[in-house]
């Protein structure tokens, strides 16, 4: 997958979600904050463009994987939008439902 059209498919997953966001196209690499929380990064690297993601973490440590299991490495759309639709899961889950409700009321009332 091209790095623009990665950008673009990261981007339009997380939406309105994703804020303070960062493109390092010379990397490949997006970052974002995820529900004014969670600093993620998403990127295609390695000798094959493998996908990855992580969550910063204390002390400069990061999170890379989820539900007890890693993201695939597989650099096709649908792989990706599965990575990140566990990725969106997961810090969901990490948040309350107080939270959430404000949350969205914020962005127009809906899931986004």
């Amino acid at each position: 997958m091209e790095t623009a059209e990665f950008f673009d498919l990261v981007e339009d997953f997380f939406g309105d979600r994703a804020t303070m966001k960062g493109f390092n196209r010379s990397h490949a690499e997006f970052t974002a904050t995820l529900y004014e929380t969670f600093r993620v990064t998403c990127g295609l690297g390695g000798d094959h463009g493998e996908f990855g993601a992580s969550v910063d973490a204390a002390a400069g440590a990061a999170l890379s994987t989820f539900f007890g299991r890693n993201l695939s490495l597989n650099s096709d759309r649908e792989s990706i939008l599965e990575s990140l639709r566990i990725l969106d899961d997961w810090c969901r889950l990490h948040l309350t439902d107080a939270f959430l409700k404000r949350y969205e009321a914020g962005l127009g009332g809906e899931r986004v």
